[in-house]
């Protein structure tokens, strides 16, 4: 008995060890050609750098798990893709040769090492390019992004790989449980990224934006769509994921206006689940991937290039309107009597200030205060009273507005002839900073510099400015009208920035005529 049992294992140890050739013999890593069709790609695998060039041979593991390939070039998206072995190793035959007599079946070679990646060369070529900014080209800065899909429109598809290779209909599909919410830096960064790689981010820290060098871009993702493609071999299943998302841009000017939008829908590359280790950094970085893609589509089109070409300084061409010069009796002499004739602008988006000009009802304040709400603004008296007005003219290159209220001021402000500044000098703001009831606020501070920007000048000041400060004015202690509060820089760590528009320059840039 004990000897037919060592015979019997004797007979059986090579028959098992045939019976796994393709395990046993195979290696753990096989070469495989990368094709980019470009000099300078480099080529990823698992995140290691497998080499560079137009083709590029990669060792992947036969471990039975999808590798994740990445090619990056300059200029171009980084482009993912995916390699997982689908076929039967050659040496798989060599578990049949001992029962090629027999009836029966060999033992099963399932091993990870029996499975090979197709021999084929595998195409990962950079397509999505995005031309860098032009030296005469606007500026793009990110307004904002909103991330927040509802699991109506959070949808997934299952696909078999070759359902999915062939464009069949999915297997199944799915809403989401709960509704997609993510970081919004995803959102951003992304886009942010692709921005600053391209030029179009000023990284040299440019504080003075106007209508002609900057513009603004926004989005919403609105409906999210993952695909999960899978094959099975033997034991193993291997899956990877391919994301969809549709997102709404919109371009604005400086001042919020909208110029521009469109929904777009993009497709992400393929991404491996066994190269990343959390579930949300899978999911977000696949949404990464298709919202650079919808970025490089949109900033294709047509109408985007043409709101990127800077624009000349165009002085609006006004027929000459005649306001009232203020009398001895009226004109501002105190800062107290300047802080009267100063008015905060409220609309339904927030509040700003404004100047008076004339007695009779005209007011100065930033074309940005009543940007898309110029039926929408009313003045605020320091004595709370609300009083409408309505939009006269406009200069949207100097950022100004003139308004009148059917209203007599008590007093009002004289626009000066020359620029009567200098560098040094002590000055004060008046405004309305971050809330309405904080109207007329006085701060004080100094002319820090006197900056000049292609065909415009800035009274640079480091006199408190906050939201709400815009339009309004700023004086010398004699309440003379020096320029109308325009900006603030703002950021970490800064402090004391802020810039006006020189007040001698009022008349020119609105066509007024001051008798």
């Amino acid at each position: 008995m004990k000897r037919n049992l060592r015979i019997t294992s004797l007979l059986l140890a090579p028959t098992l060890m045939l019976s796994s050739c393709a395990s046993i013999l195979n290696s753990k890593q096989q070469q495989l050609n990368i094709v980019t069709d470009q000099a300078t790609a480099k080529v990823y695998v698992n995140g290691e750098l497998a080499g560079e060039g137009e083709q590029v041979e990669a060792k992947l593991n036969r471990d039975m798990k999808v590798q994740q390939l990445k090619v990056e070039q300059p200029g171009f998206k980084p482009e993912y893709k995916v390699a997982f072995q689908t076929t039967k190793s050659p040496l798989y035959i060599m578990s049949w040769i001992p029962f090629g007599i027999l009836f029966f079946p060999p033992f099963q070679d399932g091993g990870p090492k029996s499975f090979d990646y197709k021999k084929e060369a595998i195409a990962v070529k950079p397509s999505m390019s995005i031309a860098p900014r032009k030296e005469k080209n606007k500026y793009i800065y990110l307004k904002h992004t909103s991330f927040n899909v509802s699991k109506e429109d959070l949808v997934f598809k299952k696909y078999s790989f070759k359902r999915y290779n062939k464009g069949k209909k999915e297997s199944s599909v799915s809403n989401g449980k709960d509704d997609l919410k993510l970081d919004n830096t995803i959102f951003s960064d992304a886009i942010t990224e692709v921005l600053k790689k391209s030029g179009y981010t000023d990284t040299t820290r440019s504080v003075l934006k106007n209508k002609t060098n900057t513009i603004y871009v926004g989005a919403e993702v609105s409906n999210v769509q993952f695909s999960d493609i899978y094959n099975t071999k033997g034991a193993f299943r291997q899956n990877y994921a391919v994301g969809k998302a549709t997102i709404n841009w919109t371009f604005y000017d400086v001042y919020g206006q909208t110029k521009f939008q469109k929904s777009i829908v993009s497709e992400s590359g393929e991404f491996s689940p066994h190269y990343y280790d959390d579930t949300e950094d899978y999911i977000a970085v696949i949404l990464e991937d298709a919202i650079t893609a919808s970025f490089y589509k949109v900033l294709e089109e047509n109408e985007v290039q043409e709101l990127l070409k800077e624009e000349q300084v165009v002085t609006p061409t006004f027929a000459p309107l005649a306001l009232n010069r203020a009398k001895s009796s009226s004109l501002v002499k105190t800062i107290a009597q300047a802080q009267n004739a100063t008015v905060t602008l409220k609309t339904k988006e927030g509040h700003g200030s404004g100047i008076v000009i004339d007695e009779n009802g005209y007011i100065l304040t930033n074309f940005h205060v009543i940007a898309n709400q110029e039926k929408n603004t009313k003045l605020i008296l320091s004595d709370g009273q609300e009083v409408s007005c309505e939009v006269v003219r406009v200069n949207e290159y100097a950022d100004l507005a003139l308004l009148k209220a059917d209203k007599k001021f008590t007093y009002s402000f004289a626009l000066p002839n020359a620029a009567d500044y200098s560098s040094g000098m002590d000055v004060f703001a008046i405004g309305t900073p971050n809330s309405i009831e904080l109207g007329q606020t006085l701060s004080k501070g100094i002319i820090s510099g006197i900056r000049n920007n292609k065909d415009s000048e800035w009274i640079q000041t480091d006199v408190s400015v906050n939201p709400g400060n815009s339009g309004g004015a700023l004086i010398d202690r004699n309440g003379r009208l020096l320029g109308v509060v325009n900006s603030k820089v703002t950021g970490f760590g800064i402090e004391g920035i802020a810039f006006c528009i020189p007040a001698y320059k009022v008349s020119q840039f609105l066509g007024l005529n001051m008798k």
